[in-house]
C-alpha cells in the first residue's frame, strides 16, 4: 500500500469542498432542474473524495449508482414537484432533535461497521466516509423523532442503509480486487483531515434540517447567495469568455 500524497490531500479538500457547497446550493434552489443540476455538482465532488482518500472501487460503484438514480431523478421530476406542492410545509426537526439524530445515525454505521469488520483502525477511510453517510442519515432520522412510530420507522430505514453501504463496499472490494490500487495506509497525522470532513458534513447536515426554519436576516441573506450559486457561474464566465473565440 502506497503511502498518501500531497495530490490526494488535494483530491479531499476540493472534493469535499465542491460537495457541501454545491449540496447547500441545492437545498435553496426552486427550479428542480437547477436543483439536480447542482446535486449533481455536489455528487462529482463526493467521487473526487472518494478518489483523494483511495477507494477506487467506491468511487466506482458510486458512479454506477449515481447515473441509475439520476436518470430516475430526471424521469420523475415531474411527480416530485407535484408532490411538493401538495405538502402544506417542509417537516423542521427540533434542535434536541437534530443532535440526537447525528448521534443515532453516527452509533448505527459504527456498529453496521463492526458487523462488517470495518473500524477505525483497520479501514479509517472507509468508516469516515460511512460516518458521512450518516450525516445523510440523520436527515432522515431526526424529523421523525417526534413520534414514536415515525422514530422506529426512521432508525429501521436508516440502519438497512448503513448496512447496505458496507455490504456493497465489500462487494466493490471483491469485485475489483487485483484490479484496483488497494486503499493507502493513514499514520495518524493522516487521520486528522477524514476527522474534519466528517465534521464539515456534519455542520452542513445541521443546516439542511434547521434551514427551513430559520428566518434571522443574517440567514435569509446567506440564502440569497447561496440560491445564486456564490455567483460561480457569473465568475466562470467572465473568466473564460476572453478564452472563446468570437463566432463570426
Amino acid at each position: 500500500r502506497r503511502p498518501i500524497g500531497a495530490g490526494d490531500d488535494a483530491s479531499r479538500c476540493v472534493g469535499a469542498a465542491t460537495a457541501i457547497l454545491a449540496g447547500l446550493i441545492a437545498l435553496t434552489q426552486t427550479a428542480v432542474k437547477t436543483a439536480i443540476a447542482w446535486s449533481t455538482i455536489a455528487q462529482m465532488g463526493f467521487m473526487l473524495l472518494q478518489c483523494g482518500l483511495g477507494l477506487w472501487h467506491l468511487a466506482v460503484l458510486h458512479i454506477v449508482a449515481y447515473s441509475l438514480y439520476k436518470a430516475y431523478a430526471f424521469l420523475t421530476s415531474g411527480s416530485a414537484v407535484e408532490a411538493v406542492q401538495g405538502t402544506r410545509a417542509p417537516s423542521v426537526a427540533a434542535p434536541r432533535h437534530v443532535a440526537l439524530g447525528l448521534g443515532l445515525s453516527a452509533g448505527l454505521v459504527v456498529l453496521a461497521g463492526l458487523l462488517f469488520g470495518v473500524t477505525a483502525a483497520s479501514a479509517p477511510q472507509v468508516l469516515a466516509l460511512g460516518l458521512i453517510l450518516a450525516m445523510g442519515l440523520a436527515v432522515l432520522i431526526a424529523p421523525s423523532l417526534a413520534t414514536p412510530r415515525l422514530a422506529a420507522r426512521g432508525i429501521a430505514s436508516a440502519a438497512l442503509l448503513a448496512g447496505l453501504y458496507f455490504g456493497l463496499h465489500a462487494g466493490a472490494t471483491a469485485l475489483f480486487a487485483g484490479t484496483l490500487p488497494a486503499a493507502p495506509t493513514l499514520n495518524a497525522l493522516g487521520l486528522v483531515g477524514p476527522a474534519i470532513l466528517v465534521g464539515a458534513f456534519a455542520g452542513a447536515a445541521a443546516v439542511q434540517m434547521r434551514a427551513p426554519a430559520l428566518t434571522s436576516a443574517a440567514w435569509i441573506a446567506r440564502r440569497r447567495h447561496l440560491a445564486n450559486g456564490l455567483y460561480l457561474d457569473a465568475a466562470l464566465t467572465r473568466l473564460l469568455t476572453p478564452l472563446t473565440p468570437c463566432k463570426a
